[in-house]
């Protein structure tokens, strides 16, 4: 009996270990959306905001991404308009102050619905005074 019992609390065990993994990092536990994480890490001194988010040239996010914060971005295949392989997302880049963009990074994406992507902007081309150039800025996807 005394193996039984333990037995018994083994697989009592494995079952609990097993019911508290933790979701992927690449998933997200709604599926009926998918979300996009934008980093701005550009350094601190700078101030170029992401001013805008757009997917496949026809779904605009107009939101304000300050240095060293983030925002995430919903949608789905419905609001897309398509599936959610090879789009196109830009971001506008600008520098406070200016209501125009100064720049546009653009890249492809595949998601499959229920996944969480992040995407940084980065500087790796600076000033001698440790401002960020404008052609440093750069698109880097997290894994």
């Amino acid at each position: 009996m005394g193996k039984l019992k333990g037995l018994f609390l083994l697989l009592i065990s494995v079952m609990v270990l097993n019911g508290c993994k933790e979701t992927p990092s690449g998933m997200v536990e709604n599926l009926t959306h998918t979300e996009l994480e934008i980093k701005n890490n550009i350094n601190i001194k700078d101030r170029w905001w992401v001013d805008r988010v757009e997917v496949n040239e026809d779904y605009n996010f107009g939101i304000e991404i300050e240095p060293q914060s983030s925002r995430v971005i919903l949608f789905s295949e419905e609001k897309i308009g398509s599936d959610l392989t090879n789009l196109q997302v830009k971001l506008g880049i600008r520098y406070q102050g200016y209501t125009y963009f100064l720049k546009t990074l653009t890249t492809h994406l595949d998601f499959k619905l229920g996944e969480r992507r992040i995407m940084r902007v980065d500087c790796n081309h600076f000033y001698s005074n440790g401002l960020c150039r404008t052609d440093g800025i750069i698109l880097t996807i997290e894994d």
